[in-house]
């Protein structure tokens, strides 16, 4: 496949919502299971190496820290691929994209927030962006 580092390792093909670079070229890769967090959410972080997740039991990979829309800006570690929240991300754009919604615009413009827009009254669409929102804004 060729979107693997499109959405930074997300991906829209893969079943688990997570892919990795085959080594051969610089956007080939193989669908592979996504990281989930190896910590219970909400983890408060000072520094994305406090941020680990896990795949594959022997694979470990480093998550962000971002600053918390809270009273004190609290950091906490942003929600991997593979985490509840990735994974209703993950379904939910699949399920869009299974809608018929991207069709409507040119395949260059597809994956631009004003191509979705088009399809905006849609409850695929509603979905997608409160999943979409929940996964990105995480912290």
């Amino acid at each position: 496949m060729s979107d693997c580092h499109e959405f930074e390792q997300v991906s829209d093909i893969c079943s688990s919502g997570w892919c990795v670079s085959d080594g051969r070229f610089t956007s080939s890769g193989i669908c592979a299971e996504a990281p989930v967090s190896t910590t219970l959410a909400p983890v408060a972080c000072t520094s994305d190496a406090q941020c680990t997740g896990v795949a594959n039991i022997t694979t470990i990979f480093e998550g962000k820290c971002g600053c918390g829309f809270n009273p004190t800006a609290q950091a906490y570690c942003s929600a991997f691929v593979g985490d509840p929240a990735g994974v209703e991300f993950v379904k939910n754009f699949a399920y869009f994209v299974k809608s018929g919604a991207l069709q409507k615009c040119n395949t260059t413009r597809r994956l631009v927030k004003e191509c979705w827009d088009i399809s905006k009254n849609t409850g695929s669409y509603k979905n997608f962006i409160a999943a979409s929102t929940y996964y990105n804004n995480y912290e």
